[in-house]
Protein backbone atom coordinates (compact mmCIF):
# COMPACT_ATOMS: atom_id res chain seq x y z
CA UNK A 1 0.00 0.00 0.00
CA UNK A 2 2.76 2.55 1.16
CA UNK A 3 4.41 2.20 -3.23
CA UNK A 4 0.57 2.91 -3.95
CA UNK A 5 0.34 5.97 -1.96
CA UNK A 6 3.69 7.08 -2.76
CA UNK A 7 2.92 6.61 -6.89
CA UNK A 8 -0.37 8.25 -6.39
CA UNK A 9 0.94 11.51 -4.58
CA UNK A 10 3.80 11.45 -6.99
CA UNK A 11 1.46 11.12 -10.28
CA UNK A 12 -0.59 13.99 -8.46
CA UNK A 13 2.05 16.14 -7.94
CA UNK A 14 3.66 15.63 -11.32
CA UNK A 15 0.27 16.70 -13.18
CA UNK A 16 -0.28 19.52 -11.26
CA UNK A 17 3.39 20.56 -12.15
CA UNK A 18 2.50 19.95 -15.59
CA UNK A 19 0.67 23.50 -15.62
CA UNK A 20 4.30 25.19 -14.57
CA UNK A 21 6.26 23.40 -17.81
CA UNK A 22 2.84 24.27 -19.45
CA UNK A 23 3.41 28.02 -18.78
CA UNK A 24 7.02 27.82 -19.70
CA UNK A 25 6.52 26.68 -22.64
CA UNK A 26 4.32 28.83 -23.85
CA UNK A 27 5.95 31.94 -22.85
CA UNK A 28 8.87 30.64 -24.95
CA UNK A 29 6.62 29.87 -27.37
CA UNK A 30 8.35 26.16 -27.42
CA UNK A 31 6.29 23.39 -30.02
CA UNK A 32 5.49 20.15 -30.38
CA UNK A 33 3.86 20.59 -33.74
CA UNK A 34 4.51 22.71 -36.66
CA UNK A 35 1.93 22.31 -39.63
CA UNK A 36 3.05 24.32 -42.81
CA UNK A 37 -0.14 22.82 -44.84
CA UNK A 38 -2.69 24.93 -46.44
CA UNK A 39 -6.03 23.91 -47.61
CA UNK A 40 -7.62 25.25 -50.96
CA UNK A 41 -10.61 25.02 -52.22
CA UNK A 42 -11.21 27.00 -55.44
CA UNK A 43 -11.07 30.87 -53.85
CA UNK A 44 -10.88 29.94 -49.71
CA UNK A 45 -7.32 29.40 -48.65
CA UNK A 46 -7.17 27.94 -45.10
CA UNK A 47 -3.49 27.92 -43.92
CA UNK A 48 -3.04 25.35 -40.67
CA UNK A 49 0.12 27.48 -39.74
CA UNK A 50 -1.13 30.34 -38.50
CA UNK A 51 -3.07 28.26 -35.61
CA UNK A 52 0.35 26.24 -34.94
CA UNK A 53 0.25 28.36 -31.33
CA UNK A 54 -2.96 27.32 -30.46
CA UNK A 55 -2.71 23.81 -32.03
CA UNK A 56 0.14 22.99 -29.62
CA UNK A 57 -1.62 24.91 -26.84
CA UNK A 58 -5.28 22.68 -27.74
CA UNK A 59 -2.27 19.41 -27.34
CA UNK A 60 -0.54 20.53 -24.16
CA UNK A 61 -3.95 21.17 -22.41
CA UNK A 62 -5.03 17.87 -23.61
CA UNK A 63 -2.05 15.70 -22.45
CA UNK A 64 -2.95 17.70 -18.55
CA UNK A 65 -6.65 16.87 -18.92
CA UNK A 66 -6.16 13.14 -19.81
CA UNK A 67 -3.58 12.62 -17.16
CA UNK A 68 -6.27 14.00 -14.55
CA UNK A 69 -8.12 11.47 -15.93
CA UNK A 70 -6.29 9.11 -15.14
CA UNK A 71 -5.71 10.92 -11.82
CA UNK A 72 -9.64 10.60 -11.28
CA UNK A 73 -9.29 6.64 -11.86
CA UNK A 74 -6.00 6.03 -9.46
CA UNK A 75 -8.36 8.09 -6.78
CA UNK A 76 -11.44 5.42 -7.61
CA UNK A 77 -8.80 2.41 -7.61
CA UNK A 78 -6.82 3.50 -4.38
CA UNK A 79 -10.32 4.02 -2.49
CA UNK A 80 -11.81 1.16 -2.79
CA UNK A 81 -8.61 -0.97 -1.78
CA UNK A 82 -7.38 1.80 1.42
CA UNK A 83 -8.70 0.87 4.94
CA UNK A 84 -10.94 3.00 6.76
CA UNK A 85 -9.96 5.82 8.86
CA UNK A 86 -12.00 6.64 11.68
CA UNK A 87 -11.73 10.59 13.20
CA UNK A 88 -13.45 13.39 14.66
CA UNK A 89 -12.77 16.40 12.55
CA UNK A 90 -12.37 19.72 13.76
CA UNK A 91 -11.65 21.79 11.19
CA UNK A 92 -11.93 21.60 7.39
CA UNK A 93 -11.33 24.00 4.93
CA UNK A 94 -10.54 24.17 0.87
CA UNK A 95 -7.36 24.30 0.56
CA UNK A 96 -7.10 26.38 -2.32
CA UNK A 97 -7.36 29.98 -0.15
CA UNK A 98 -4.02 28.49 1.37
CA UNK A 99 -2.26 27.49 -0.91
CA UNK A 100 -3.45 29.67 -3.90
CA UNK A 101 -0.38 32.21 -3.39
CA UNK A 102 2.17 30.00 -3.63
CA UNK A 103 0.85 27.63 -6.69
CA UNK A 104 0.55 31.75 -8.61
CA UNK A 105 4.37 32.37 -6.69
CA UNK A 106 5.87 29.15 -8.64
CA UNK A 107 3.81 29.75 -11.64
CA UNK A 108 5.57 33.70 -12.15
CA UNK A 109 8.66 32.04 -11.47
CA UNK A 110 8.08 29.73 -14.51
CA UNK A 111 6.96 32.22 -16.72
CA UNK A 112 10.35 34.95 -15.81
CA UNK A 113 12.50 32.17 -16.87
CA UNK A 114 14.02 32.44 -20.27
CA UNK A 115 14.29 30.02 -23.38
CA UNK A 116 16.13 26.95 -22.47
CA UNK A 117 19.25 27.82 -24.43
CA UNK A 118 20.22 30.88 -22.64
CA UNK A 119 21.35 28.50 -19.49
CA UNK A 120 23.50 25.78 -18.72
CA UNK A 121 21.74 22.40 -19.04
CA UNK A 122 22.64 21.65 -15.55
CA UNK A 123 21.41 24.98 -14.42
CA UNK A 124 17.86 24.81 -15.84
CA UNK A 125 17.18 21.31 -15.02
CA UNK A 126 17.94 22.25 -11.26
CA UNK A 127 15.36 24.84 -11.41
CA UNK A 128 12.74 22.94 -12.14
CA UNK A 129 14.12 19.90 -10.06
CA UNK A 130 14.16 22.95 -7.29
CA UNK A 131 10.50 24.04 -8.19
CA UNK A 132 9.29 20.47 -8.72
CA UNK A 133 10.59 19.36 -4.90
CA UNK A 134 8.62 22.72 -3.32
CA UNK A 135 5.28 21.82 -5.04
CA UNK A 136 5.84 18.30 -3.34
CA UNK A 137 7.03 19.48 -0.05
CA UNK A 138 4.56 22.05 0.34
CA UNK A 139 1.57 19.89 -1.16
CA UNK A 140 0.49 22.84 -3.87
CA UNK A 141 0.87 20.13 -6.18
CA UNK A 142 -2.47 19.05 -5.04
CA UNK A 143 -3.83 22.03 -7.18
CA UNK A 144 -4.51 21.34 -10.83
CA UNK A 145 -7.47 23.51 -12.29
CA UNK A 146 -8.98 20.56 -14.27
CA UNK A 147 -9.12 18.41 -10.77
CA UNK A 148 -11.75 20.85 -9.82
CA UNK A 149 -13.24 21.15 -13.60
CA UNK A 150 -13.85 17.47 -12.46
CA UNK A 151 -15.59 18.23 -9.75
CA UNK A 152 -12.33 16.69 -7.31
CA UNK A 153 -12.10 19.22 -4.42
CA UNK A 154 -9.11 19.34 -2.08
CA UNK A 155 -9.48 19.92 1.62
CA UNK A 156 -7.10 20.34 4.70
CA UNK A 157 -8.05 18.43 8.08
CA UNK A 158 -7.11 19.65 11.43
CA UNK A 159 -8.01 16.70 13.98
CA UNK A 160 -7.39 17.08 17.54
CA UNK A 161 -3.86 14.22 16.67
CA UNK A 162 -2.60 15.70 13.19
CA UNK A 163 -3.32 17.22 9.74
CA UNK A 164 -4.58 15.61 6.82
CA UNK A 165 -5.20 16.31 3.13
CA UNK A 166 -8.26 14.99 1.80
CA UNK A 167 -9.63 13.84 -1.55
CA UNK A 168 -12.97 14.21 -2.22
CA UNK A 169 -15.93 14.35 -5.26
CA UNK A 170 -18.13 16.01 -2.20
CA UNK A 171 -18.65 19.99 -2.71
CA UNK A 172 -20.17 20.32 0.22
CA UNK A 173 -17.24 20.32 2.80
CA UNK A 174 -19.49 21.22 5.75
CA UNK A 175 -21.20 17.54 4.97
CA UNK A 176 -17.50 16.54 5.03
CA UNK A 177 -17.07 17.57 8.66
CA UNK A 178 -19.49 15.03 9.57
CA UNK A 179 -17.81 12.33 8.47
CA UNK A 180 -16.01 9.81 10.83
CA UNK A 181 -15.26 7.20 8.21
CA UNK A 182 -12.49 7.83 5.77
CA UNK A 183 -9.86 6.24 3.46
CA UNK A 184 -6.59 6.18 5.04
CA UNK A 185 -3.69 6.82 2.09
CA UNK A 186 -0.83 7.33 4.45
CA UNK A 187 0.33 9.41 7.23
CA UNK A 188 -1.12 12.73 5.53
CA UNK A 189 -3.29 11.98 2.67
CA UNK A 190 -7.10 10.92 3.14
CA UNK A 191 -9.54 10.16 0.67
CA UNK A 192 -13.26 10.06 0.09
CA UNK A 193 -15.44 9.40 -2.47
CA UNK A 194 -19.09 9.73 -2.65
CA UNK A 195 -21.36 7.20 -4.64
CA UNK A 196 -22.75 9.21 -7.17
CA UNK A 197 -24.98 6.31 -8.28
CA UNK A 198 -26.30 5.97 -4.86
Amino acid sequence: MKMKSLFLKLFIHINSFLWIVFLYILNNKIFLVDIAYTFKIKTFTFELAKYNELLNVILYLSIIFIMSLISMFLFKNIHKTSKDLTIKIKKINPIYREYLPVFLGVMIISLSLKDIQEYNLVFFNSIFIFLFILFYMTKIGFLNPFYYILGIRIYKIETDKSEYILISNEKDYKFLSQQTELKKIDEELLIYLKDKNG
